[in-house]
């Protein structure tokens, strides 16, 4: 893939989302890249010199967004990442149908982080390619020395959402760590999530980058397992760490398990996953690298520029 240091094809990374945010740090020192969160701002960039990508997990106003971004004559990329999917399927069929209808129409070129989310999306008879995007923890996680990793804790990460227990299986987490006492449990992202009854437990909240970065060095396995998903980014960054990883999808390096409590407890105990993943942290920081990321958005920008 070439990397299109400065090319002169303009991107407008579009929106409030945190994910933009993350994308403006991943893309420092590219001359061709730009920031914008609202229509206002959107009107300063010429449209014939600049293309737009943006996210959002909610079909109507992915839609509406879309829409005012094509009223401006730019060409649109819009990146889809597990949410986003399946709040589309949700809708009854007719506002169903429209959506599609409206998201093909408006939109040049769709993006997911999954090959699973491109399959997806072709069910619902829209076209995509694979992009998965890093974080800027890949720059702190490039600077951390082998010894900093090598003595990690028996410690189990957990992320849940507020108000989306179901989907990350918060009840079935919790009764992991009350059946799995020889192990540590620290859940983040939910502010709510109460383990005072379970002394190997603890909730912290949503918490800062600093903070994430102090509990990946230190923690040993990653525990994922979602109703649904596209490629988490905190999979990456648990990988780029050295952590074992258990999923409920395949990624290479990681451990696979079903949502059965049973099997989740034997693979958090298993030897195979003894030791730092080393293997996996190599396959990040090599396959999920910021530079590899940024040229391939730009060779795929390249491209639809020509059309």
């Amino acid at each position: 893939m070439i990397n299109l240091k400065n090319s002169s094809i303009g991107i407008i990374l579009f929106g409030e989302h945190q994910i933009i945010e993350q994308w403006q740090a991943l893309t420092q020192g590219y001359d061709n890249f730009s920031v914008c969160r609202t229509n206002k701002e959107l009107s300063k960039f010429n449209a014939n010199e600049h293309l737009v990508i943006y996210f959002n997990t909610n079909t109507r106003r992915a839609i509406q967004t879309a829409l005012k971004i094509k009223l401006k004559g730019f060409k649109i990329i819009k990146f889809w990442t597990g949410t986003d999917v399946s709040n589309l399927n949700k809708l009854p069929f007719f506002k169903k149908t429209l959506s599609i209808f409206l998201l093909n129409k408006l939109i040049k070129l769709h993006l997911t982080n999954s090959t699973w989310l491109s399959e997806e999306l072709k069910v619902l008879s829209i076209k995509s390619k694979h992009w998965i995007s890093p974080t800027p923890l890949y720059f702190d996680a490039k600077k951390t020395l082998h010894d900093e990793l090598i003595s990690k804790e028996k410690i189990v990460l957990i992320y849940t959402n507020e108000g989306r227990e179901w989907l990350y299986n918060a009840e079935l987490m919790l009764d992991i760590a009350k059946s799995t006492p020889q192990l540590k449990f620290i859940f983040i992202g939910n502010n709510a999530l109460r383990t005072t009854d379970l002394p190997n437990a603890e909730s912290l909240g949503v918490v800062n980058q600093n903070t994430m970065i102090e509990l990946y060095k230190k923690s040993h396995i990653l525990l994922r397992v979602t109703e649904h998903d596209g490629f988490p980014r905190m999979i990456i960054e648990a990988l780029y760490f050295g952590l074992n990883v258990v999923f409920n999808n395949v990624i290479p390096h990681t451990t696979l398990c079903t949502k059965n409590r049973k099997e989740i407890i034997e693979k958090l105990v298993s030897k195979e996953i003894e030791t730092v993943n080393f293997s996996g942290r190599d396959y990040a920081l090599k396959t999920f690298s910021a530079e590899q990321w940024v040229s391939q958005i730009q060779y795929y920008s390249a491209q639809l520029n020509k059309r």
